[in-house]
């Protein structure tokens, strides 16, 4: 009774913190900064990922900066940035997502400018602060075919990078000398090929390195990862029987 107990424990915490969408509308408390953002989740829409919500952690706004919140999912990084004072806008490829954004900002009693678009789609030329947490997942074909049109908000291409590689090459036009840019690499995709043109085009400075299980697709298919291990183009361990991923938080500045 009491393992039984316990493997339900475990996999209730597996299913929520690692599942990325929801098949249903609900509201969930995350702990930033001391307070608690409310976001409503909706089905279609990436919920934020251990590794994302952690992230928020880092956000550092100075009142009346102008913010955007790329790829903004569910608006949680944009709202903590509304909430440390920023003009935020948020930018996203579906509108459904930009909707949400603004309406998880309503509920958290602040206001962000919503886009939809992909990378600097918006009317402002240059920004104070960037937060780009972009997808970066490699997908097993089997997860392709159970989630359909759902791929193109989660996949990050065929390395896991593309979408952050893009954003690398096209950042340091949108800064200025004092811009910072807040961004994580996640060892699931080709992040030593990222962290090369990270270092090539700005100048970087490491905040944090946070490890987590991997999302459930990865231990589910983990056969596909492998050889991606062995050449060195992702990176993942196994702790406590789960596949480990990492994520590396860097401040980029422009290069001076």
């Amino acid at each position: 009774m009491i393992n039984n107990l316990i493997y339900l424990i475990c996999y209730s915490y597996y299913v929520i913190t690692m599942n990325p969408f929801v098949s249903e509308s609900m509201i969930k408390s995350y702990a930033v900064g001391g307070q608690e953002i409310h976001i409503q989740l909706e089905p279609g829409i990436f919920c934020p990922s251990t590794h994302g919500s952690k992230l928020a952690d880092y956000i550092n706004v100075k009142s009346g900066e102008h913010v955007l919140d790329m790829g903004t999912g569910t608006g949680l990084l944009g709202i903590v940035a509304a909430k440390q004072g920023g003009i935020v806008d948020v930018s996203d490829p579906f509108k459904k997502a930009v909707d949400l954004a603004i309406k998880n900002a309503q509920l958290n009693n602040v206001t962000v400018n919503g886009y939809v678009g992909e990378y600097f789609c918006t009317s402002r030329q240059t920004y104070d602060y960037i937060i780009a947490n972009l997808p970066q997942e490699i997908l097993p074909i089997s997860y392709v075919k159970q989630i359909g049109d759902l791929e193109t908000t989660i996949s990050g291409g065929q390395k896991g990078n593309q979408h952050l590689l893009t954003f690398l090459e096209q950042a340091h036009i949108h800064m200025d000398n004092n811009s910072r840019a807040l961004i994580a690499a996640y060892s699931v995709s080709d992040y030593i090929t990222t962290l090369n043109k990270m270092k090539l085009l700005y100048a970087p400075k490491l905040l944090d390195v946070i490890t987590s299980p991997a999302k459930d697709f990865v231990q589910e298919n983990f056969q596909i990862y492998k050889p991606l291990i062995e050449t060195g183009d992702v990176g993942l361990f196994k702790k406590d029987g789960l596949w480990q991923s990492t994520i590396f938080v860097y401040e980029l500045k422009k290069k001076k």
